[in-house]
């Protein structure tokens, strides 16, 4: 079954070679059955894992040519919709223990080292995720490391925070102004150039606040505007078990 689906996701991909092409299904496919694997496990046989070293090593395959692809099958299997959710975040991928490992950066801090991902993420309205609209992965340059300061002192064009704005008009471009775009992120998206941004390409955006900002409100301020509203719904969520807390389920009120 996984095959099937590799085989439709990824069948206009062109990697210069038809040789590597079918490697990519295959590879695909492979590591799809068994995400959990290494890839030698995932691989099964010693040819096929050093088939998938070879491919991993050959310079003329870009990371983009694939992931390309995939953002272009997913632009094709949500054009109908008339909005469409983009949910925005950064993942670390971690290899800290793998000593032999080059070129990579601080993540959190000095002692942990890999590679930064952000994803933009396509959802239809009924909440089902339809694929990848936008991806950037980047290393930080140890060389930043303690200079937290300087980096507030930068103006957005020059920092990391450049990626929230980056998925904006990137998927803008994508799709015409007649599919209404929210796009969603945790409260690092926070941010007045991202608010700006947003409304210059047309689309809206839905941000965890983290600064009581000021707004067109008789109160003023956002907490306060907040509280003054009226609950406009509710809805129930599931809290799992922390500490002596038993799982529950919250009533939150919108």
């Amino acid at each position: 079954m996984i095959l099937d689906w590799v085989n439709e996701e990824l069948n206009k991909i062109d990697l210069g070679d038809k040789r590597l092409d079918k490697r990519i299904l295959r590879l695909v496919s492979s590591m799809g059955n068994n995400p959990e694997a290494s890839i030698p496990q995932a691989c099964g046989t010693h040819a096929s894992t050093k088939a998938a070293y070879r491919f991993f090593n050959n310079s003329h395959v870009e990371a983009n040519d694939i992931s390309d692809t995939h953002i272009q099958k997913t632009i094709e299997r949500v054009k109908n919709y008339d909005m469409l959710l983009i949910a925005q975040d950064t993942t670390n991928i971690e290899f800290t223990s793998h000593k032999g490992i080059s070129d990579i950066g601080y993540l959190d801090n000095i002692r942990m080292l890999g590679l930064k991902m952000h994803s933009g993420l396509a959802i239809n309205p009924d909440g089902v995720p339809k694929g990848l609209l936008y991806q950037k992965i980047w290393t930080r340059d140890k060389e930043e490391i303690g200079k937290s300061k300087d980096r507030k002192k930068k103006k957005t064009k020059d920092k990391e925070s450049l990626r929230w704005l980056d998925v904006v008009e990137s998927v803008r471009d994508k799709f015409p102004d007649s599919i209404e775009l929210v796009h969603i992120a945790d409260r690092e998206a926070d941010m007045y150039d991202l608010f700006v941004c947003a409304q210059q390409q047309s689309s809206k955006i839905l941000i965890r606040a983290v600064h009581n900002r000021r707004v067109e409100h008789e109160c003023k301020y956002l907490w306060d505007a907040i509280k003054d509203s009226p609950i406009r719904g509710n809805t129930i969520v599931n809290v799992g078990r922390a500490n002596q807390r038993k799982p529950r389920k919250a009533k939150l009120n919108i």
